[in-house]
This record gives C-alpha cells, sequence and structure tokens, in this order.
C-alpha cells in the first residue's frame, strides 16, 4: 500500500473509531480501532490511527452532528467527575475515558481510576456516605497478553449517571491503567479545565 492509500485509510480509520467512541460509548481506543479496521476491511497495521487522531476526529464528529448537545452532556459528566473525585480525593482518583477524552456519547459512563492498598478502603468510604454501589471487574490490557490482569471495579450512580471506579493498588499509580496511553485528568486539571 502506498503512502498516499495509507494515510487515507488512516482517516478513514480514525473517523469510524470517534464514530465508535461517541455514538456507542465505547472507552476503549484499540478496540475501537479494531472494530473500525474490521468493519472497512483494512488489515495493514501501519495504517491504524493513533489515539491523538482519533480524538481529533471525534471533536469533528461531534462539532458536525451534536455539538450544542455533545458539549452540555460533557460538561454535565464532567461536573459530576468533580464532585465524585473530590468524595474520593483520599484515593488520588484521574478521570479517564470519554469524559476525559471529550468522546462522550449518550450513554457514556464516567470512569475514574483510583489508587487503594485494598479495594476494601474505597467500599467503607461508599458505605459510610450511604451510597448504593455494585461491585464487579474490569480487564486491564497490558502491551502484552501475559500483562493482562483483572482489578476491582465499583459502580453507583450520580444523578441516574453511571460512575464506574477502576481500583488498583497503591504501589501502580508510577504506571496507570497497566502502562497504557490514555487520556487522563487529575483533580486538579479537571479543576483547571472546567473554571476556564
Amino acid at each position: 500500500m502506498n503512502l498516499r492509500r495509507q494515510e487515507q485509510a488512516r482517516l478513514r480509520l480514525a473517523q469510524e473509531a470517534a464514530r465508535l467512541m461517541v455514538d456507542e460509548s465505547i472507552d476503549d481506543y484499540r478496540w475501537a480501532r479494531e472494530k473500525a479496521a474490521q468493519r472497512l476491511g483494512v488489515h495493514d497495521k501501519r495504517c491504524l490511527p493513533r489515539n491523538e487522531e482519533i480524538d481529533l476526529a471525534a471533536a469533528e464528529y461531534a462539532r458536525l452532528f451534536a455539538a450544542d448537545e455533545h458539549q452540555e452532556r460533557l460538561a454535565r459528566l464532567r461536573k459530576i467527575a468533580l464532585e465524585a473525585m473530590e468524595f474520593l480525593q483520599a484515593f488520588h482518583p484521574c478521570l479517564i475515558g470519554g469524559a476525559a477524552s471529550g468522546t462522550v456519547g449518550e450513554h457514556t459512563p464516567i470512569l475514574l481510576e483510583l489508587y487503594a492498598d485494598t479495594p476494601e478502603l474505597v467500599l467503607k468510604r461508599l458505605r459510610e456516605a450511604g451510597i448504593p454501589f455494585t461491585e464487579g471487574d474490569f480487564q486491564v490490557y497490558g502491551k502484552t497478553p501475559a500483562a493482562t490482569r483483572t482489578c476491582p471495579k465499583i459502580t453507583f450512580l450520580v444523578n441516574e449517571v453511571p460512575v464506574e471506579l477502576l481500583v488498583f493498588p497503591s504501589a501502580a499509580r508510577a504506571h496507570p491503567t497497566g502502562g497504557r496511553e490514555l487520556p487522563r485528568l487529575s483533580l486538579k486539571q479537571l479543576r483547571r479545565l472546567l473554571a476556564q
């Protein structure tokens, strides 16, 4: 495949992955990239777009198809995330996923990474505040299949919006989300963003 065709395929893949992330509330870049490649029949790995290219395509997609709704939804999710992060400040929360990158759809949850010595500390904080929650697990995909691991996920609702807490061991703060590159906002960064 020549360079021009490769760039065209990369752009089409970025646009399709962005559409999937916005319309279907997908937060996993790798999964969106692979699904877009499958749908478009692109098999050349050199054509796969970077996360930043998908983010740019998602911003353009939202601007073209749902600018006002998108901005309102994004602002609402970020305000709820700020409230949750302030409540969970002791666990060094980071906002990830669509609310961090700006690729929010109608059913996008708020995803927060937390760091605790044990997940029970987070559960105790929620119980003490009288917040109902559900427990589950999530997969953290590392750079290799051997690096994949399972971590606790705690979900609760704020104004009918799911807030998903992905709980990592405190020692994992040096390598957030299993080393994957994701848009992330600390509490300080989110406050600054919302103040603009």
